[in-house]
Parts: C-alpha cells; structure tokens; sequence
C-alpha cells in the first residue's frame, strides 16, 4: 500500500464492466494493424493499404480528473499509462501500428476480420480534436488572443465534413454546423427591405442588430460590397445578415451579427493597435463556446447513463475510444485545468491552472530540451 501512495497511483475496481472510483470507463479489444503495400510498377508507385482487425481480448480505460483517459492494467487496475487522448493527437502515420496495438482502434471493429483504413480520416479526426481543445483553452485563458479564439472558431464551423469508412461502410461522420451551409447557401437579396431598395436607390437598410440594436446600412454600399467582393463566403454573410428572418433563432443572429460586424466593420479599418470592442468580444466568445459544445454534444451523443441499484451510484456506458476523447473533453474542468503542448516532444497534456508554469509534459522531456538547448549555445559559441 505505501508503494502506491509514493507513486501516488489508484486502484479501480472491476465491476460488470465498471470501473467504481473513475468519472467513467470503458473496454475496448485489442486491434492487429498491418500495412499491405501494393507496387504497381518495378521500382515505380506503390500504395500503401492499412488494414486493422479486432483480436481476443480486453484493453481497460478509465478517466482521472488530472490525468485524463488512462489505460488500466488488466491484472491489477493499476494506471498503465496516462493521457491516451494528448498521445491520440501527436499520432502520425507511422505511429499507427504501436498506438492501436497497445489501445485498440477507435472505434468498433470487427473481430478475426482485417478492414481496410483509410489513412487520411484518421489525420482529419485528430486535426478537428485539437482544434477543439485549443480552442476550449483559449476560451478560458486569462490573456486571450480573440484573432486565435475566432480563427478556431471558424476552422471548426467551416470544416468539411469527416466520414470514416471501413471496406466502403461508414462507421463514422463528424459534426455539422447548420448556420454555416445557411449563410453559404444565402446567396440573393430577399428580404422587404430589399424590395423597397429597388423602389427607391436612396433607401438604406434598418436592421434589427443583437449587438449595437438598429444598424443603418447603407443600400448603395452593401450593393457595392457585395458586388466587388472576392471571399464567397464573406459575400454571403453580408447577404446574410441584410436577410436574417425569424427563420434564425437567437443565438443564431447573435453569431451572424458578431461575424458581419467584425469582418465588415472592424476588421478593415482595424489597425495592429486597434482594441476590439468588448461587445464583439463577448460575441466572438459566445461563438466559440457554441462551436465547442457542439463538436462535443455530436461526439458524445451515442453515450448513455444507467444505475446500479446494488451499488446505488450511477455509471456511464461509453461504447468506443474516441466517443470516451471527447467524454473526457465533457469532464475536464476548463476554467481549472487546460491542455498544453509540450514544446519538445508535441505532446498535449493536462495542467492545472494554478501551475500553468509547467511547460513540458514529463521531466524526461524537460532535460532533453536543457540538452539540446545547452548543445545548441555551445555549438554557436
């Protein structure tokens, strides 16, 4: 017992598939990865295939508040290894065969059958993963940067769609953001005040704004925008916010309203000086939480919560890997803890606000980046 205390390391108890003591857990099988390599000309092109099967047995998972979803032992309960998911995202190709080995795949697969993978769904998925925990660390940051939080933002909102497919089946599709393809596909004037525009040239627009309350546009200038400009999309905000009906709820028109302001009105004038108003603060933020709790809600949509009467305490049924990333995305506390990146291995790790000096992910990566930084200044001296 004291050992475990000294390497301050816990114990979860299996029971019918729970593991009491943990926020939630979760089973997964082992996975064989292989890559088939088809050449299809003598020293010339050649493709790699990746193919994945499920094999016998159980890999066990758990998640800690400060350690985030951790890999179990099977004969003891013990930690294996912590911070599965700040792994998950530094993954790439090549790191394939070791990482689903030792965790299994992400998501179900079927059992003594190899499906083929494709490689680039994997690499999209974890690109939209780490945009999503940037972007929840941002958000919470004391010194934020609202350039990075709305460039985030919009990654997300504006992302193409993911589907995963296993020997042509999807298994998978990522989030949609609805507002996105309603302001795309908003592509002509409709609405009344347009019609009495084209009565009168020296009619101005009188619009209804969840920011500033009446914003006057001007005809003549939002006709000319919207001519001369080249960004599609921006074209069709404008066009977008000229129209925005009951057909939009409340916070829709708040985003819509946020992102015309700040494309239109602040951003061309805006100097490298230039304060952003707190209004389009606030509304740059409402936007990113939105994005957040929607990448999250999509992603763990397919969990369930059920009781235990004999145990009298409830438990979450968590039916993939990557479903339980995101689960441990729900629980993370991001007002107390942030995940950083480790500036010498790339490894996303949690910290806890009140240290947030802690800059590399393990004092093993602390000393090789010394080394390196002490080789560094003497090689140039």
């Amino acid at each position: 017992m004291a050992k475990h205390e000294k390497n301050n390391k816990k114990n979860y108890k299996k029971d019918e598939n729970f593991y009491y003591g943990s926020t939630f857990a979760l089973q997964n099988l082992p996975c064989d990865f292989v890559i088939d390599t088809i050449h299809h000309l003598p020293r010339g092109e050649k493709t790699n295939i990746y193919k994945i099967g499920a094999t016998e047995g159980t890999i066990k998972f758990a998640y800690e508040t400060q350690k985030g979803l951790v890999r179990l032992s099977n004969s003891t309960g013990m930690i294996e290894e912590e911070n599965i998911m700040g792994r998950f995202l530094k993954l790439k190709p090549k790191d394939y065969p070791k990482f689903f080995e030792k965790n299994g795949f992400i998501f179900a697969i079927k059992k003594d059958e190899y499906q083929s993978l494709n490689e680039e769904s994997i690499q999209q998925l974890i690109a939209r993963l780490k945009l999503c925990v940037e972007l929840m660390g941002e958000i919470t940051n004391n010194n934020k940067s609202y350039k990075n939080i709305l460039s985030n933002a919009l990654a997300l909102f504006s992302a193409d769609p993911i589907d995963v497919k296993l020997e042509g089946e999807k298994i998978y599709s990522s989030a949609t953001h609805p507002l996105y393809d309603a302001i795309y596909n908003n592509t002509r004037m409709t609405n009344d005040d347009y019609k009495r525009r084209l009565q009168n040239s020296n009619y101005d627009y009188e619009i209804k704004d969840s920011i500033f309350g009446t914003y006057i546009f001007d005809s003549e200038e939002c006709s000319n925008y919207i001519e001369d400009c080249n960004d599609a999309w921006l074209k069709r905000l404008v066009i977008t916010y000229v129209n925005k009906n009951n057909e939009y709820s409340k916070d829709e028109k708040y985003i819509i309203d946020t992102l015309f302001h700040y494309y239109y009105d602040f951003l061309p004038k805006a100097s490298a000086d230039t304060e952003l108003d707190d209004k389009l603060k606030d509304g740059i933020l409402a936007f990113a939480k939105l994005m957040v709790k929607e990448e999250i809600d999509h992603n763990i949509k397919g969990v369930h919560a059920s009781y235990d009467t004999d145990k009298m305490q409830p438990k979450w049924n968590v039916d993939d890997l990557f479903t339980a990333m995101y689960m441990s995305l729900f629980y993370l506390r991001a007002n107390n803890y942030i995940y950083k990146q480790c500036p010498h291995c790339g490894t996303y790790f949690i910290v806890s606000r009140t240290t947030s000096k802690k800059i590399y992910c393990t004092d093993r990566c602390r000393r090789n980046a010394n080394a390196k930084a002490f080789r560094r200044k003497h090689q140039i001296a």
